[in-house]
């Protein structure tokens, strides 16, 4: 059975309707001008009814984008994909739970789900800190930056950052930068 554009629209619109009416969400239901005579007539449609009702080159449903929203909508997808490309990035740059969790919330369960997925091993014990030249220049650079920014708690793009410029490992940069927040703080 081929079906129509116009029939996928339609019968994917009674069933969103459907289940607004299923989950009591009378809101969208009056947005959406539907009232009891049309939420009975859907309630009785059959498998059959829908099948049929897909195959039809007839449109019963008006639509209409609101702009704003789906402008809102996109950019909200935006930052999430942002959101999603730096926590893969700070995952194969090992860094620890600590510091995911600090900036994502992220749970143990959902880190060591998510290095599984990127193929990655896991890290045993601390990390080894870096020289004391080394240690200086990423001090040197997060002061900087902390400055700059006029704040202490860094974003995972600051992080990236830092470890981009010193070469420094994740976990030394996380480790590091807890205690001179510390200590800054005191």
């Amino acid at each position: 059975m081929l079906t129509s554009k116009e029939g996928d629209l339609v019968t994917a619109s009674l069933n969103y309707i459907a289940r607004c009416n299923l989950e009591g969400d009378e809101t969208s239901l009056r947005r959406m001008q539907i009232g009891r005579d049309e939420l009975e007539a859907i309630g009785r449609l059959t498998v059959h009814d829908l099948q049929q009702l897909a195959t039809m080159k007839v449109n019963c449903i008006k639509v209409r984008l609101e702009t704003e929203l789906f402008w809102s909508l996109l950019e909200l997808l935006k930052k999430r994909q942002v959101d999603e490309d730096q926590i893969n990035l700070l995952l194969v740059n090992d860094s620890p739970l600590a510091m995911m969790n600090h900036l994502y919330g992220m749970s143990s369960r959902e880190y060591t789900a998510r290095r599984k997925q990127l193929d990655l091993q896991g890290s045993v014990g601390r990390p080894s800190l870096p020289n004391f030249e080394s240690k200086s220049v990423l001090f040197d650079h997060w002061n900087a930056l902390r400055k700059k920014l006029n704040e202490l708690d860094l974003k995972p793009e600051h992080y990236l950052e830092l470890h981009a410029k010193t070469e420094v490992s994740m976990r030394a940069i996380w480790q590091l930068t807890q205690v001179w927040v510390d200590y800054a703080t005191i």
